[in-house]
């Protein structure tokens, strides 16, 4: 790791700046576990000239600020984001491994690192390019305080930064409209989370993927596709989970949406965790509601969720018992980036009860689901996913059977 040791030391420069950090950024550095905050990033290269992925790299960095910033704290222990100069020589790693080395081992050990270092006075990602089965990947792991999965490498890489000024300014418009005053939510998630990892020492997830495909979801337009695949997993885990009377789901909308909303295309955390809880005699449309609200404004749902634990209204069972299962809803294509495939290497860390994810392929007819699960759910998995196909066979028979209603 000598190259990446040697990217760390030479990209900090002469200070440019120093601000505080956003609302946002600040709720990572609260959380007492904020090492384990990591972003992973992967995406591959055929026949390309690793010498412009390296420059255009380069270029990128010189852009884009918070891949030049350190945290510190002033006098008051307020804590400041410092934003460096640019500078010319920075190095980039390039590893290549032969057909005995991992490249799954490879980007563990670039989170390793990562988490090995002090939050303050230090980079907040690792990134490295690997050559290997005449590929190039790009892999990046970075902290939830700089980077939430929205920008847009595989291009930048091959054609240079593109971010426009219109982007930056509506992200830092948004960040200084939200209210930051109150922090002290988080601590008893992070108290809860905290306990969890203690009681599931899980060292390797499982993992099981199925495809569910269906050509009916074309003929109606009242559910996106990410709405759609939210009432059927939350229906699913109900079936799946009858003792719990409410359950906790943290909703990834990734990158682009279906319906056209651009999620956060730059560096900086939007934050676009939808975090909601329903009780089992919720209906759909309740679901729906609150879905559709909480999407304008996330950040303000997190916020609300950690309240909803701190007042204890779900039984204290199902919070020590069940950390909130993820679903992640995103676009599959041919040509795109591996980002969603490879999220999968690193809750190893993070330790999740229950993971699902959900590609949709351009045709809008394929689904590849797929679960990432801890050894406790191992005997009844398979059932999870007959449950799946059940539910999303009978939201589409509702839909077609009562049209009127979705209009």
């Amino acid at each position: 790791m000598e190259q990446q040791n040697n990217f760390v030391n030479f990209i900090i420069n002469q200070k440019k700046y120093t601000r505080t950090v956003s609302p946002i950024q600040r709720k990572y550095v609260e959380y007492k576990n904020i090492k384990e905050w990591l972003v992973p990033y992967i995406t591959s290269f055929k026949e390309i000239d690793i010498n412009l992925l390296v420059k255009n790299m380069k270029e990128i960095i010189k852009k884009e600020e918070l891949l030049r910033c350190t945290l510190s704290k002033n006098n008051s222990n307020s804590v400041m984001m410092n934003i460096y100069e640019y500078k010319e020589d920075i190095p980039i790693p390039v590893y290549t491994l032969d057909e005995t080395e991992s490249l799954d081992d490879m980007i563990l050990n670039l989170s390793l690192d990562l988490k090995s270092r002090e939050i303050i006075n230090n980079i907040l990602y690792n990134i490295a390019f690997i050559k290997k089965d005449k590929k190039i990947y790009f892999v990046g792991i970075f902290n939830h305080i700089i980077f939430d999965g929205g920008y847009n490498f595989k291009d930048n890489l091959l054609h240079g930064p593109t971010r426009t000024k219109k982007a930056i300014n509506y992200y830092i418009s948004y960040v200084n409209n939200l209210d930051g005053s109150n922090y002290q939510n988080f601590f008893k998630y992070s108290d809860i989370k905290e306990k969890i990892y203690k009681e599931y020492k899980v060292t390797n997830n499982k993992s099981l993927s199925f495809t569910y495909s269906t050509n009916k979801l074309l003929k109606q337009r009242y559910l996106s596709i990410e709405e759609f695949w939210y009432l059927v997993i939350y229906n699913s885990l109900f079936r799946f989970f009858p003792k719990y009377h409410d359950i906790p789901l943290c909703l990834l909308v990734g990158g682009r949406t279906f319906d056209g909303v651009i999620y956060a295309r730059d560096f900086g955390d939007y934050h676009d965790e939808i975090m909601l809880v329903k009780n089992k005699s919720s209906t759909n449309d309740d679901k729906l509601e609150e879905f559709r609200f909480y999407k304008k404004n996330p950040y303000k749902n997190a916020k609300e969720y950690a309240e909803f634990l701190k007042n204890e209204r779900v039984p204290l069972s199902s919070i020590e018992n069940m950390e909130p299962i993820v679903l992640v809803i995103n676009g599959k294509s041919k040509d795109g980036d591996e980002q969603i495939e490879y999220k999968k290497l690193l809750p190893r860390d993070k330790k999740h009860f229950l993971s699902i994810k959900v590609l949709c392929h351009p045709s809008f007819i394929n689904f590849d689901v797929s679960f990432l699960f801890t050894d406790e759910l191992l005997d009844n998995i398979e059932n999870l996913k007959l449950i799946i196909y059940e539910e999303a066979e009978k939201l589409i028979r509702k839909i077609s059977a009562n049209d009127k209603l979705y209009i």
